[in-house]
């Protein structure tokens, strides 16, 4: 089910955040399959989702990297 969500998410966020943007572009440029790309991104949020609940801070869209 989060597999699920966090692939929606990041779909998502290719759409609105430029950074995940790019990172995304250039996976697809090296060789990546686009759904393995979007994976990639997936598992970017999730970890930054652990760093923030971790922490317990609040998101800021700086630190989306």
């Amino acid at each position: 089910m989060l597999r699920c969500i966090f692939y929606n998410l990041a779909i998502r966020v290719l759409r609105l955040v430029p950074k995940y943007r790019r990172k995304y572009n250039e996976l697809v440029k090296r060789g990546k399959h686009p759904k393995v790309a979007i994976t990639a991104i997936a598992r970017k949020l999730a970890e930054l989702v652990f760093i923030l609940w971790k922490r317990n801070i609040p998101f800021d869209p700086c630190m989306a990297t």
